[in-house]
């Protein structure tokens, strides 16, 4: 029988009272141990302002630390990164172990950490893994050293993300690197086409590989009238005439250059009267090689540019050259029946839709600007083209660009 005593006792397990079996002690939390505690504290140190501490005392703090790091936990080198984003002056070599670890530890410290330079970022570059190049591609300021060779490596969304950071710096041998690029990547002609740094140069080459859509961006903003252009070299055009059209280098600038849509001396010796003759006959006959060949003669451009823009896979090429020669739009649709090709339905996304509106688009000079630009990009040094270089896009830009963009195109259609 229970004394009164013990009937105001609460039962074992109660509120406040220990279920442990008699004679054991309950569980004490674990204390930390001293490599916790001095890792711990070390990341303090580290990331003290200067004027708490000195340089020595700090990078001699960084040195203990980081061989502590290797056995610590990812969440206390997460917190390590995260205090060293905005310290200005961090031990280099602690930072540069923290930026090649797993990106869940260096991601935002890649993104915005300040106390990089570019030899820390150029070194993570090439010794760390595509997701810290994300990371460095996306920050602020990016050079035009770091841009570059982000792009160098090829990593299609690495490239992506640099030309889609607007605070990022691309040098014109990086732009020429992306362009090289986009051949393989249809988003990157659209990201391309957003840099304030891309020359009508490198987007003409690119509407070659370009969708529908970007190519009408290229024809409307980067093709020119070359007005001032024709008028200051003037005396050039006279001179060159006068010693027969000798020097190859100048005849091929000035083909460049002048706004004569056809070669005015090529119709007495073609079979054709004019183009719209040669065409009209390869409208009854069909579109052979030689009828091909002489239309390129009687426009002034080279048989491989009126070849390639004769089979071009959409129809914006053949407008341009329709207008750049001043075809009137009956021996435009003439020229494409010649092809025998189909007009398909009256949508706009059809090759015949695309190939009226780039001739809809263009004034004569534009579209002359952009065939003359073509046509010495095709031909330009073609024929050396088996002395250069022939593997590697480095080597590639070392050339002038014609030849580097004559290079680029026979290696896009010897693929096709």
């Amino acid at each position: 029988m229970k004394s009164s005593r013990d009937a105001n006792l609460p039962p074992l397990g109660a509120a406040g009272i220990s279920a442990a079996p008699l004679g054991v002690r309950s569980e004490q939390p674990a204390q930390p141990s001293a490599r916790t505690i001095l890792t711990a504290r070390l990341c303090e140190i580290v990331t003290w302002p200067g004027t708490r501490i000195t340089p020595a005392d700090r990078q001699l703090a960084a040195e203990v630390l980081m061989a502590l790091l290797r056995a610590a936990p990812a969440a206390e080198r997460h917190r390590l990164a995260e205090r060293l984003v905005m310290v200005v002056d961090p031990p280099r070599a602690l930072l540069r172990y923290l930026a090649v670890d797993e990106i869940g530890v260096s991601q935002r410290l890649l993104e915005e950490g300040i106390g990089f330079d570019d030899s820390d970022l150029m070194a993570v570059i090439r010794g760390g893994y595509t997701p810290h190049r994300l990371a460095i591609a996306g920050r602020k300021g990016l050079s035009e050293l770091l841009a570059d060779e982000l792009i160098r490596l090829g990593e299609p969304g690495v490239i992506l993300k640099v030309l889609s950071n607007p605070r990022a710096r691309i040098s014109q041998t990086g732009l020429d690197l992306a362009v090289n690029a986009s051949q393989s990547d249809p988003a990157l002609p659209v990201a391309l086409l957003q840099r304030p740094e891309l020359k009508p140069n490198q987007a003409l080459m690119m509407f070659w590989w370009a969708a529908p859509i970007e190519r009408q961006v290229i024809l409307r903003r980067y093709t020119a009238e070359r007005r001032t252009l024709a008028e200051g070299v003037t005396e050039a055009f006279r001179v060159a005439a006068a010693e027969s059209w000798q020097d190859p280098e100048v005849r091929k600038a000035l083909q460049v250059i002048e706004r004569r849509g056809r070669n005015r001396a090529a119709a007495p010796k073609s079979p054709f009267d004019n183009i719209e003759h040669a065409i009209a006959v390869a409208a009854a006959q069909g579109m052979s090689k030689f009828i091909a060949a002489e239309i390129g003669y009687l426009a002034g451009v080279k048989p491989v540019t009126i070849t390639r823009v004769l089979t071009d896979h959409s129809g914006e090429a053949i407008g341009v050259f329709a207008k750049a020669v001043g075809l009137k739009r009956v021996d435009l649709d003439a020229l494409w029946t010649a092809l025998r090709r189909p007009k398909g339905d009256h949508g706009s996304e059809t090759p015949y839709a695309q190939m009226r509106y780039a001739f809809e688009i263009l004034s004569t000079t534009k579209a002359q600007t952009a065939l003359r630009y073509w046509n010495w990009s095709f031909s330009a040094d073609a024929q050396d083209l088996s002395d250069g270089p022939d593997d590697g896009a480095e080597d590639t830009l070392l050339l002038q660009p014609a030849r580097r963009n004559a290079l680029l195109l026979s290696r896009l259609f010897s693929a096709d």
